[in-house]
C-alpha cells in the first residue's frame, strides 16, 4: 500500500490526469484565460515591466483548471511564463485615450484638407 501511494505521489500532475494534451498547453490556456493581475500590484509592475522574478505571476487555485498542477513545476513555469507575456502586453486607458486621439486628429486633419480644396475648386471660374 506504501509503494502505490509513493509511486502516484512522484507521478507528474498532467500524466495522473490521463490526458492527451501537454501540460504546457494548458498552462498556456489557463494563463491566458484566467490570468489577470489586479490593479495594484499592475501599478507596481508597469514601474517595471521586465521584472519576470516577482511573485505577481504565480498560478493559484482561481486560475488553473486543475488544482493538482500546482504541483508541477513544468505547469507552474510554463503558466508564469504566459502570465507575464499577457500582462506586459496589457496597456491602460491612458494608452487607448492617446491613440485614440491621434488617429481622430489625423482623420479631421485629412478630411478638413479635402473639404477645403474641393471648396477652391469650386471658386474658379472657367
Amino acid at each position: 500500500m506504501l509503494l502505490i501511494m509513493a509511486l502516484s505521489i512522484s507521478i507528474p500532475a498532467s500524466l495522473a490526469q490521463g490526458n492527451d494534451v501537454p501540460i504546457e498547453r494548458v498552462a498556456r490556456k489557463d494563463a491566458l484565460r484566467n490570468f489577470r493581475l489586479n490593479e495594484p500590484d499592475f501599478k507596481k509592475f508597469r514601474l517595471n515591466r521586465r521584472n519576470r522574478s516577482g511573485s505577481y505571476f504565480n498560478p493559484d487555485t482561481s486560475t488553473v483548471s486543475n488544482p493538482a498542477f500546482l504541483s508541477d513545476s513544468v505547469y507552474v513555469n510554463t503558466f508564469r511564463h504566459f502570465a507575464y507575456l499577457k500582462t506586459r502586453s496589457r496597456r491602460t486607458v491612458g494608452h487607448y485615450v492617446l491613440w485614440g486621439g491621434a488617429v481622430f486628429v489625423t482623420v479631421a486633419g485629412i478630411l478638413a484638407l479635402a473639404v477645403s480644396n474641393l471648396e477652391f475648386e469650386s471658386w474658379e471660374i472657367k
